[in-house]
């Protein structure tokens, strides 16, 4: 006896985000690697970046067009040279399009 399988032609839906969001990093504090959650309701020029206490911009995480979507991206605690970052409080910007956001983070050693 032999069974053969077809697919159902049902395909999922990717949903689009209503509005643009930037979540809070988890875990938050960190110590290896952190996920920052984001969307994004139209097609923009996305720019995520990690600053230090003085303001200072010590990564760029995304720099590029992206479309609509629920993304994730991911920080290790590193500079944009692949130097680990001492411990302490960061700041997550986030500017897409009209959107603009910030949140801190804090690095454990």
């Amino acid at each position: 006896m032999s069974i053969t399988i077809k697919p159902t032609g049902v395909e999922e839906k990717k949903e689009i985000p209503k509005t643009f969001a930037m979540h809070q990093n988890s875990p938050n504090p960190f110590s290896k690697k952190t996920e920052i959650k984001y969307q994004l309701p139209e097609e923009c020029d996305m720019e995520l970046a990690i600053y230090n206490i003085v303001g200072e911009k010590i990564m760029t995480l995304i720099d590029k067009k992206q479309s609509p979507g629920y993304y994730s991206a991911y920080w290790s605690g590193k500079d944009s040279r692949g130097r680990n970052v001492p411990a302490g409080a960061y700041f997550l910007a986030c500017n897409a399009g009209k959107f603009k956001a910030h949140k801190k983070i804090v690095k454990l050693q």
